[in-house]
Formats: structure tokens, C-alpha cells, sequence
């Protein structure tokens, strides 16, 4: 038989569905080809109320499977997970337990096979807690207004309690609250703050979520002042229609003490320093010793006068 005849008794549409077929064959077969896939799985271990961890634990596992090739493609490895269970007796405080991996203990889904797990076994040690307390220490920064500081820092409470493995606070050991911004502030604050989480020997951190009220004390600096040549006064009295004809010595040196910002701005004609010519007893002309009386702005108080009295001469 010619080719041309070979030819003519071909049919085209009976060729394609025949190549159609044998793709679709292919790729059916291709799909259920069994491949083998690594992955890593999340391990989460669920302990009971009061207990930790104290040892390191993978946070995950490398698990080999198995499966049609379709079905591995199309996996949400992210889904797969392995959940234990550690139980402690309730007479332990601290218990460790080795963990064996088993195949059933992940979830996978129909026609993937685990073909191995690495670690297979894993060594869990669990801790109780127990309500400690831990003394709290206030902070602040910053520079309050010129003229004014700290005077103190109250925390109420003074002490929190905190949940650790039993003997992990030792005496001395403390949490610090957020830092308080006193910048600029020339009077006392009060305000709510969290405490800060701090790190222990071991690397261990303390920490709470209980709010603090913290008072800060602010107040003015005390400073002391000499005021040399203040003038001395007379307070006349009953005496009117006299005359003081000499006053010795005329002006006094005067140690104040007060807040800062107030006395940088104090100079010698602020204070006022007098004596009272009804303290005179007997003759009123004369001479007479008269001891010195001082008036002073509001938060100022003498610390010494020199001197304390003058004589003065009364015509």
C-alpha cells in the first residue's frame, strides 16, 4: 500500500482525540507518582495553669512525608502541627518528661504517610510557679523648672506580686516603673504608670502588668543668700514730731535662706529691715540701743543679722 493511501484512510479528528487521551493518561499517571516532601512542623506544648517551661525546646520538628505528587503540591504545610500535653504531678515543682513523637500524633491528610520525624524524642522539663513579691522602685527624667528638684518619689503599691519557679527573687531584687518626664515642671505630679520587665541572673525576666501610682515631690531648692549694706529703717511710732538725727550703723548684712528661684531675684533693697521707736522705754531724746526688726518675702527666713541691733539718736 502506497503512503498516499495510508494517508487517505487516516482521520485527522480520530488522531487528536488519540494524542488528547494519551496526554490526559500522562498526567493522571504523572499525579499519583509518589514523591516524598521535607517540611517543618510547629511544635506547641500545652502545660497546665502555673507551670513553665525551664529547658529549650525546639520550636519546631523536620518531618519527611510522603504522598501522590497532586496531593503533596497542593498541602497547606503551614496547617500541620504537633500539640503535647505535659501533665506534672501536682508534688513536683520541678518535672521533666520525655516526649516521643509518634506518626499519629500529627495530623495529615489521607494517602500522605510520615516516612520520618527528627528529634524523635524530646526532653521537657516544666517548673511550678509561685506568687512572689518584688519590691518596685520609681524613675523619672528630665530637669525640673530652674530653681526646683526632686524632693522624692512614692510608689503605690510599693511592692508587686509576681508569679516565678520558687527562689528565683532574692532580697534586693526590684522592678522599675516607666520613667516619669519632670522636664520643665515646677510643682508636684501625679500620675498612673506600668512597671518596666527586668532581667535576673540566667536571663530569666520578671515582669507584671499591675499599673503603678507614682507620686513625684517637686520643690523649690533651698538656697541661702548675704545681702551686705541693707538699709536700716525707723518705724516711728508714738513718737511723731521728733527727729532720728543719726542712725549706727546705717545698714546691716543680712543671711537669708529660701527657695532659689526666689532669691536669685532678691537684692538689698527687697528685704526690709526697721526698728520701732515705741521699743524706746524712759527719755525719748537720746541716744538708744533698738533691736532690728526684718520683714521678708513669703518662703524667706533669716538665718542671721549682723547686726542684730543699731544705736540710733533721737532729737
Amino acid at each position: 500500500m502506497s503512503l498516499q493511501k495510508v494517508k487517505k484512510y487516516i482521520d485527522p479528528a480520530a488522531l487528536l482525540v488519540s494524542i488528547i487521551l494519551a496526554l490526559l493518561v500522562w498526567i493522571y499517571v504523572d499525579n499519583r507518582r509518589i514523591e516524598n516532601k521535607t517540611v517543618k512542623v510547629s511544635l506547641l506544648l500545652n502545660l497546665a495553669e502555673g507551670w513553665e517551661l525551664s529547658s529549650d525546646v525546639p520550636k519546631s520538628i523536620t518531618v519527611v512525608l510522603q504522598g501522590p505528587k497532586e496531593q503533596m503540591k497542593g498541602m497547606a504545610v503551614n496547617t500541620i502541627s504537633l500539640n503535647k500535653t505535659i501533665t506534672a504531678p501536682s508534688k513536683h515543682d520541678v518535672y521533666t518528661e520525655n516526649i516521643l513523637i509518634k506518626d499519629a500524633d500529627l495530623r495529615l491528610p489521607s494517602g500522605v504517610a510520615v516516612l520520618s520525624v527528627s528529634p524523635s524524642q524530646i526532653e521537657v522539663t516544666v517548673v511550678r510557679l509561685v506568687p512572689q513579691y518584688v519590691r518596685v522602685r520609681p524613675v523619672f527624667e528630665g530637669k525640673p523648672a530652674k530653681g526646683y528638684r526632686v524632693l522624692r518619689m512614692d510608689a503605690d503599691p510599693s511592692y508587686v506580686e509576681v508569679m516565678v519557679p520558687k527562689g528565683l527573687v532574692k532580697p534586693g531584687d526590684f522592678l522599675e516603673c516607666y520613667p516619669i518626664d519632670v522636664s520643665g515642671k515646677a510643682e508636684d505630679i501625679y500620675r498612673r504608670v506600668g512597671v518596666q520587665p527586668a532581667e535576673l541572673t540566667g536571663g530569666r525576666k520578671l515582669q507584671t502588668d499591675k499599673g503603678i501610682d507614682v507620686s513625684v515631690i517637686i520643690e523649690p531648692i533651698p538656697a541661702v543668700k548675704v545681702l551686705k549694706k541693707v538699709p536700716v529703717r525707723v518705724l516711728y511710732g508714738p513718737i511723731l514730731g521728733l527727729r532720728i538725727m543719726k542712725i549706727n550703723p546705717p545698714t546691716v548684712t543680712l543671711e537669708i535662706e529660701g527657695s532659689k528661684a526666689i532669691l536669685d531675684n532678691l537684692t538689698e533693697k527687697d528685704p526690709i529691715v526697721y526698728v520701732d521707736t515705741s521699743d524706746i522705754t524712759g527719755e525719748v531724746r537720746g541716744e538708744h540701743i533698738l533691736r532690728c526688726r526684718i520683714h521678708l518675702p513669703v518662703g524667706v527666713v533669716v538665718k542671721d543679722i549682723v547686726p542684730k541691733e543699731v544705736k540710733i539718736t533721737v532729737k
